[in-house]
This record gives C-alpha cells, sequence and structure tokens, in this order.
C-alpha cells in the first residue's frame, strides 16, 4: 500500500467518492496510501473502509496532488466571488476618486491606472495572500480561497503543485506590491512627491514577476499548463495575466517620460541658477 500520510485535527472535512460527498463533523484521522492501478490516484481510509479518490484534473496527468477534492463551489459563484467586489472597488475608484485633496481633477489615464493599482491590490491582497499562507493544505480545503487557486491551477498546476518559484513570486507580489499597489493611489490623493517612483517600482516589479512566471513555463515546456485546452491555456493562462505584462509596460513608458521630462526642467533650473551664481561674483 505505499507510505501513509497522517492528517489529524480537522473538525469538518468533505471526501467526493464516486457520486457521493463523505463529511465528517469531528476530530479524524485520515490516512493516505500511494495507489497501485495508477500513480495519480489515492486511497483514503476512513474507520476501516478504503475509498478510491477521485483522478484529479491538472497537468500533468502523473503529477501526485495528496488528499484532492473536487471543487464543489459552482464555477460562477467562484468567479462572482472575485469579480463583485472588484467591480464595486473599481466603481469607488472611479467615482470617489476625481480629485486630489486639493481639489484639482485627475485626467482620464490617471484615473485608469489608479483602477489598474485598486485592482492588482485587491488581487494581491484579497487572492494571493491566502495563497501563500494555505498554499500546503489547499488541495483538500473547501473555502471560496482555495476553490479558486484549485479552479486556476488547472490552467497552471504549480499552484496547486506549491512549485517553489511560483510560490515564492506570489510570497513577494502579495506582502509587498500588494499594500504598495493602494498606497500609491492614496499618495496620488495627497500629491505626495514620491508618487511616481513608487509607480515606476511597482511597475517594473510586475513587469519582472510577470515575464519571470511566463518564461519559467515556456523553458519548462508547458508541462505544467493543458496547452490543448483552449479555456485554461489563453483565457486562464494568458489572458487573465496579460493586464500585468500591458499596464507595467504602459506605466514604465509614461513615468520614463514624465520623470526625464522633471529632469530636463531641473537641470535647466540648476544652470540658470549657475548663471546668476557667476554674474553676481563678476558684479
Amino acid at each position: 500500500m505505499g507510505n501513509y500520510k497522517y492528517i489529524q485535527s480537522y473538525t469538518r472535512i468533505y471526501r467526493q467518492v464516486t457520486r457521493f460527498h463523505i463529511i465528517v463533523q469531528s476530530s479524524f484521522q485520515i490516512y493516505f496510501a500511494q495507489g497501485q492501478d495508477r500513480p495519480n490516484h489515492l486511497q483514503f481510509k476512513i474507520e476501516g473502509i478504503m475509498f478510491k479518490e477521485i483522478q484529479h484534473p491538472f497537468t500533468p496527468q502523473t503529477a501526485e496532488v495528496p488528499g484532492y477534492v473536487p471543487n464543489v463551489i459552482p464555477l460562477w459563484q467562484i468567479f462572482a466571488c472575485y469579480l463583485v467586489p472588484l467591480c464595486v472597488i473599481c466603481l469607488l475608484v472611479i467615482f470617489g476618486l476625481r480629485h486630489d485633496q486639493y481639489g484639482k481633477k485627475f485626467g482620464l489615464n490617471e484615473r485608469v491606472f489608479f483602477v489598474w493599482f485598486a485592482i492588482s491590490g485587491f488581487t494581491h491582497i484579497c487572492v494571493e495572500i491566502p495563497f501563500t499562507l494555505g498554499q500546503a493544505s489547499m488541495a483538500w480545503r473547501g473555502d471560496i480561497w482555495s476553490e479558486i487557486w484549485k479552479e486556476y491551477s488547472k490552467a497552471d498546476s504549480r499552484y496547486i503543485l506549491a512549485q517553489s518559484t511560483t510560490v515564492a513570486i506570489e510570497i513577494m507580489t502579495a506582502w509587498i506590491l500588494g499594500p504598495m499597489c493602494l498606497m500609491v493611489v492614496w499618495l496620488h490623493y495627497k500629491r505626495n512627491t514620491t508618487r511616481y517612483v513608487l509607480e515606476l517600482i511597482i511597475a517594473v516589479s510586475h513587469l519582472y514577476g510577470t515575464t519571470v512566471y511566463y518564461l519559467e513555463e515556456h523553458l519548462s515546456g508547458y508541462e505544467h499548463v493543458p496547452v490543448d485546452n483552449p479555456k485554461y491555456m489563453w483565457l486562464y493562462f494568458g489572458v487573465f495575466n496579460s493586464p500585468w505584462l500591458i499596464f507595467p509596460v504602459l506605466i514604465i513608458i509614461r513615468n520614463w517620460l514624465l520623470l526625464s521630462h522633471c529632469q530636463a526642467v531641473y537641470d535647466v533650473m540648476i544652470a540658470k541658477r549657475e548663471q546668476l551664481r557667476n554674474e553676481k561674483k563678476k558684479h
């Protein structure tokens, strides 16, 4: 039967066996054993009865996902749990952040970037931080955050497998860039002089992290992505991550031009100041 893995002290857990769900509402012990017929099948034992666990849907099929429990929340509810608060945040930013604390109105391009920073901050803090905290037990948990990531892992199994590089990128993004995204919106409202520098730092960090995320999978031959499934390959893996490539590039270009202009103005001021000093010395 192989080696058993021991899990205890859970108060509520469910297991789907064929067409039924097993719900255990007291402390229990579950022993997992490697199945003999298929490498990605597991067996678990409850009160002496052996059950075969459902085959996981992740790529590659030979990957081991101990304790995997399929999602029970409908797909539309999973999307709604993410998109509804996201839309509320976008509306609050669009209609609530029209001008700074001095009453000066923000331009359309600034407000578009505010929306993106708000979306990024919400995603990093409310979705990715739970992943960094619970990625080790995500396979068998049934909370909304785990089910969001199990659904996305169908497009990129590096998350359900807790691949080290992916987890490291998510830790940096969630815990550092998430708060920074919200901070930069506040700095714009306060007209703080560091706002464009912070924007540039966030944009470069996002561009670097997303590039590494894509490039690593490309160099591995897309072994974790179902390339034959357009929904997971192009929608989940491609489109859903593309804003973190597109917007950072736009922000870098804008801030490059803006800061270059500021530096040019500063250089002219310094030159005029030196000219005035030289004229005073002559007199």
